[in-house]
């Protein structure tokens, strides 16, 4: 998982924890467990082309998954505006390109994402996953605001009931919150469903992006 400074992992064995580590790189984190049979991240993995009109469906499916929480989705845009130097650069190429603008945020996670899909296509264990639709599907219904009380509570909650008990005194790092962490082990049980052949995927039919994969997000 991504976090404001770095990356956050959480290891399942058998769906029940083991480990969380705090990373500065996506690429500590592929080094890091080179015996994981999936790795599930939650940052897309093949970015849309002109030939797609800038729109992947696995992103306009799990905005339909997840009605109330729609907004937890984010746009995912061309390699050519996430590359831009700056973020003024990157704003006046997504609107030349796809004639809407971006958010700093969104701009913010560039680096991560580039960084991810150069990693993702040599690596077959690298999966799409969205942290959101994964405590969905596990709730059967909406959750509160994953940065309230009543949200963190609900998704400990999700995650004890499919087994998945987190320590109640975790190492903490310098910029991943709570938050940060629930997501990990969210994304880590998506892990285990990839796995075991259980996981549903959101895009049908799916996009297909530049590395000749199917672009789809588990769950």
């Amino acid at each position: 998982m991504g976090a404001r400074r770095g990356w956050v992992g959480v290891v399942l064995e058998e769906g029940r924890f083991v480990e969380t580590r705090s990373l500065d790189k996506a690429v500590d984190v592929f080094a890091a467990w080179p015996e994981v049979a999936v790795l599930a991240i939650d940052i897309p993995i093949g970015l849309p082309e002109e030939s797609t009109a800038y729109r992947r469906e696995a992103d306009f499916a799990a905005r339909g998954f997840l009605r109330g929480a729609a907004s937890s989705v984010f746009p995912t845009l061309p390699f050519d505006v996430l590359s831009q130097p700056t973020f003024a650069q990157a704003l006046a190429r997504s609107q030349d390109l796809c004639g809407r603008g971006l958010s700093r945020q969104s701009y913010a996670l560039a680096s991560k994402i580039i960084e991810v899909n150069e990693l993702a296509e040599n690596d077959a264990r690298v999966h799409e996953v969205h942290p959101e639709v994964s405590f969905r599907e596990m709730a059967g219904r909406a959750l509160d605001g994953k940065k309230t009380w009543n949200g963190l509570m609900q998704r400990r909650g999700c995650l004890e009931s499919v087994g998945i008990r987190l320590p109640d005194d975790l190492p903490q790092a310098r910029g991943v919150g709570a938050d940060d962490v629930l997501d990990a082990a969210a994304a880590a049980w998506s892990a285990t469903r990839i796995a075991s052949g259980q996981a549903r995927t959101l895009s049908d039919p799916p996009f297909v992006g530049s590395s000749g994969k199917p672009v789809v997000i588990y769950y």
